[in-house]
């Protein structure tokens, strides 16, 4: 249900009734002072709440937030107000909450760390640019054991510290999206001993190559054919038939600067029947051969595609793609303007609307 509100809250007597059953409420830069009361007073099934801008007063937030019972999501980023004990309030008063978003909150501090960590159904948090140090990021890990993604600015010293308490003790955390920090060598493998629960996995080098069959294999081995999305970037010899052994309901796919195992030929037994979005990027002397290229595309169930340079997508490929039927759920479409296609082709493997170039 959408319920505009006028600026001015002494004439809401009329948009009262419909409010009471308001679920979703972006502010974005309206008098917000004047309104926080009547949102609490009003809006008694709200679940979901934006609230931006920087003309707020912490107290106002304050006297809201016991109101809102039944919240799930709260977007507090970006602002000056949204202090240690504002994370307090919300802590005690706020125990449906799922999904926490306080990045860029920079008067937040170590002591709200003891009240982000009784949130106990939590599964997203986001405290990018604040100033919790990773020490108290390790306590929240402890704690949450429902949390599935964490947003951090500084996980490289985090990832050191939670290496550190697996080698003393095995300590293990729910989190279901590996860490966005630069793993390399055995750090690859040790990120899945850490987390488990990995659906998720993200994997790039700045510093040095990390080849796949030496580093990534193991890893793979160790998700459990449980990954739903895999990015991988800079690697070097990427297998893509281990890829699909090893991540059978693989939905999203990114690979960024790797080069590729060689392969003979296609097998008829390899087919991504489940990936739905795929992103290669092409560049620096690495560019993904026709036969990975056709591997990933021929499960039939690809929905997005974006290719950067790619001289191997040709319209020979793409015939044979629309002949077998594995573009027919396909809906977008990005090409780096240099591929060699023609036209017709194009329209052959995605409906018109979807194209972009």
């Amino acid at each position: 249900m959408n319920t505009d509100i006028s600026p001015d809250v002494h004439r809401q007597h009329s948009t009262e009734h419909g409010t009471r059953q308001l679920e979703q409420l972006n502010t974005f830069d309206l008098p917000i002072n004047e309104l926080l009361a009547k949102i609490g007073q009003i809006c008694k099934n709200l679940t979901n709440l934006v609230i931006t801008g920087q003309k707020i007063k912490p107290q106002h937030i304050i006297k809201m937030i016991p109101q809102l019972s039944q919240i799930q999501h709260l977007n507090f980023m970006n602002n000056n107000w949204c202090t240690d004990q504002v994370i307090t309030t919300i802590s005690t008063h706020c125990l449906q909450l799922q999904h926490l978003n306080i990045s860029g909150c920079l008067k937040l501090t170590n002591n709200a760390v003891r009240s982000l960590s009784n949130m106990k159904i939590l599964e997203y948090l986001n405290i990018t640019n604040t100033h919790i140090t990773p020490i108290k990021c390790l306590d929240i890990l402890k704690h949450l054991s429902s949390l599935k993604t964490l947003e951090y600015h500084n996980w490289t010293e985090l990832f050191e510290l939670l290496k550190q308490e697996f080698n003393s003790n095995h300590l293990t955390y729910s989190l279901e999206q590996s860490p966005h920090c630069n793993l390399e060598g055995d750090d690859v493998t040790i990120a899945t001993k850490i987390f488990p629960n990995l659906r998720s996995f993200y994997i790039w080098s700045f510093m040095s190559e990390v080849s796949f069959n030496s580093h990534i294999t193991s890893a793979l081995r160790n998700t459990t054919e449980k990954l739903i999305s895999l990015h991988l970037k800079m690697i070097i010899l990427v297998n893509i038939t281990f890829i699909h052994l090893c991540c059978p309901i693989l939905e999203d796919l990114s690979l960024k600067y790797c080069t590729y195992e060689e392969l003979q030929n296609l097998s008829s037994h390899v087919r991504f029947r489940n990936l739905r979005k795929l992103f290669v990027k092409n560049g620096r002397g690495a560019i993904i051969p026709e036969l990975q290229l056709q591997m990933l595309l021929s499960g039939g169930s690809i929905e997005e595609l974006k290719l950067g340079y790619s001289p191997t997508l040709t319209d020979e490929l793409i015939a044979h793609l629309v002949k077998e039927n594995a573009l027919e759920n396909l809906r977008s479409l990005s090409l780096n303007v240099q591929n060699p296609l023609n036209m017709i082709s194009c329209k052959c493997c995605v409906n018109e609307s979807a194209w972009k170039k």
